[in-house]
């Protein structure tokens, strides 16, 4: 019996010797990679938010003045001129072109000075990196322009 007691105390220490790696995995799969991929997709984010604040965008003024019959036909203008600009911003943040929009809406129409149009930039910086992790979304920059020469009369015909 004495022989027993022996196997069995020898055998118990061997079964445990896993179980600290088992729970050093666990807590490394579970606790520590999310956490490390949020702390590189947050770095990711403000890092591109930087990036964008810091970009101008060029409203050619001298073809845009004229007279428009409505304000989508004015801001179809606009996208038209600044189009290209979008294919270069992606290029610039190394995002895909589908990730950045631009967004223009008319804020008033002064008679005889011009028109006040608000564009929005947005872009999605982590369309490509870590797109399905619910973590941060996209950085907007605004830019308030006042167009001189520029009159949107709805008497004239399109």
């Amino acid at each position: 019996m004495a022989g027993r007691r022996t196997l069995a105390r020898r055998a118990s220490p061997r079964r445990d010797s896993g179980a600290a790696a088992v729970e050093g995995a666990l807590v490394t799969a579970f606790v520590l990679v999310p956490l490390l991929l949020g702390v590189l997709s947050y770095g990711f984010y403000f890092w591109q938010a930087q990036k964008v604040q810091t970009m101008d965008l060029e409203i050619p003024q001298n073809s845009l003045s004229g007279i428009y019959c409505s304000a989508d036909q004015l801001l179809n203008r606009v996208y038209g001129l600044l189009g290209p600009n979008v294919g270069a911003i992606a290029n610039n943040l190394s995002v895909p072109s589908s990730a950045v929009s631009l967004v223009g809406s008319i804020v008033e129409s002064l008679p005889g000075i011009g028109v006040v149009v608000r564009l929005s930039l947005d872009v999605d910086v982590l369309d490509g990196l870590l797109g399905d992790l619910p973590l941060v979304g996209n950085v907007v920059k605004e830019l308030t322009v006042r167009l001189q020469d520029v009159k949107i009369d709805t008497s004239v015909s399109c």
